[in-house]
């Protein structure tokens, strides 16, 4: 009994602790779209939404719009980081209170949240099933259950390509046209022999080892946690052992630059300064480093046109994707769905393409001529929405567990670890196989 009333305080704790952190979120709390007020009606009472999202989504501008264009729904963003959103959902679901009428969740997240179905609108209520034909199959096998529960409505995926520096690969006396590099580069053992001639000139294939072991475990079909049973697989999963090998390889060869990752400032840095010849990157990722050598104080015009993208070895492969949701505690759930219906629609993914870059889940925007006409200048004009589209179109449905987020954070800071350091890689992965073990024995 005692114990009963210990873990109703925790929750009780966990549910004031969630109201106060994101009172403390103001300054990304967006409700102010001007003034609207004389644009409400009495006729209807007005409908308060809370959407949650972090930054990247592409949504705020639509859903700053949806707010004017809709005078009974008054609509409060709270942009939080991507870890936070996640962990307060799950704080909000254990308590009982504090979740949003819509959270965007992504797809590592998302197996771990089905196990919460009782805390989610299933969207076949509203008729979200009848959108099925708008979206790739295997994203659609991801926003469901295997009783068709339906959890959220794609917004985008994360198909990837090679890119690599021409001058550098000029130096080394390699191709530097993107359709002969592609040829030459078919497989990851390809990718090694090109990295062999680049060290022989002293420059760095690979930025670091952490995006290659990602590039090589996207293109299986399972990765930690084995579909169906949920059973850990990671020290059984050829991907994951071809993963990991390459990469430790990589280090050993002396192919990495060691750096941090994406998304540390020093990233820019060394990609500014050439420093390495080879990286992988979704649209998203694409756009956002072009901004960024915009937005630098060191660019130089002369540098524009020196990287370019390709297609990724061994076909196409998948890093991230997101969905929007109906937790089961927003009070005014047909108007929610009308807005993350109106935010998932072709014609909305499309306009989050051409500004942000995130890439469309849904099918039927492949062949239009915005995307597949999309170049990017400082990319030396490479056709990406082609390269992309071809990418996503030869993508294989892979299954991310509930447990998925906790196993990756292991196994990047292990290869970082590898990276930049002189540990033993047999080490490194034994420590890794015994913190996943203890942590998941204690979740």
């Amino acid at each position: 009994m005692m114990l009963d009333l210990f873990k109703k305080s925790i929750l009780i704790i966990l549910s004031i602790f969630l109201l106060l952190h994101i009172s403390a979120c103001d300054l990304v709390k967006y409700n102010d779209f001007g003034n609207i007020a004389s644009n409400r009606t009495n006729d209807n009472p007005v409908v308060d939404l809370t959407v949650w999202l972090w930054p990247g989504s592409g949504l705020e501008d639509m859903i700053r719009e949806y707010d004017l264009q809709n005078p009974n729904v008054n609509i409060s963003m709270i942009i939080l980081p991507y870890i936070d959103v996640h962990n307060n959902l799950q704080t909000a679901f254990a308590a009982g209170y504090g979740a949003p009428d819509i959270s965007l969740v992504e797809v590592s997240y998302f197996e771990r949240f089905k196990e919460f179905d009782k805390s989610f609108y299933d969207l076949t209520l509203f008729g979200g099933q009848t959108l099925k034909d708008q979206y790739l199959d295997w994203k659609w096998q991801q926003a469901t259950n295997t009783e068709g529960f339906l959890f959220g409505l794609p917004t985008d995926i994360g198909p990837v390509a090679m890119l690599y520096n021409r001058t550098l690969f000029k130096e080394a006396g390699l191709p530097t046209d993107r359709k002969l590099v592609a040829e030459q580069i078919r497989t990851w053992d390809d990718l090694f022999e090109v990295g062999e001639k680049l060290k022989e000139h002293h420059i760095y294939m690979v930025d670091n080892i952490y995006i290659l072991y990602r590039m090589i475990l996207g293109q299986g079909e399972q990765q930690y946690f084995e579909k169906g049973t949920n059973q850990l697989i990671i020290d059984t999963n050829p991907t994951v052992k071809k993963a990991w090998e390459y990469a430790v390889n990589a280090k050993k060869l002396g192919y990495s630059r060691g750096t941090p990752q994406y998304w540390d400032p020093e990233w820019g840095e060394r990609l500014r300064e050439n420093e390495f010849a080879i990286t992988f990157a979704t649209s998203w990722m694409l756009s956002s480093i072009e901004k960024s050598f915009h937005s630098s104080s060191e660019i130089n015009v002369s540098n524009v046109g020196e990287w370019d993208v390709t297609y990724l070895p061994e076909g196409g492969g998948n890093w991230g994707g997101s969905f929007l949701t109906m937790p089961k505690e927003g009070k005014h759930p047909r108007e929610s769905y009308k807005l993350i219906e109106h935010l998932t629609s072709p014609d909305s993914q499309l306009r989050v393409f051409t500004k942000d870059k995130n890439f469309p889940s849904s099918s039927l925007l492949y062949d239009h001529p915005i995307i597949l006409e999309t170049k990017l200048h400082y990319f030396n004009n490479a056709p990406v929405g082609e390269i992309f589209v071809d990418s996503a179109k030869h993508l294989k449905p892979v299954y991310e567990g509930p447990n998925q987020h906790i196993v990756t954070k292991i196994i990047d800071n292990a290869l970082i670890e590898v990276d930049t350091t002189n540990t033993p890689p047999e080490e490194i992965w034994s420590e890794a196989m015994r913190l996943i073990k203890n942590q998941l024995n204690n979740d």
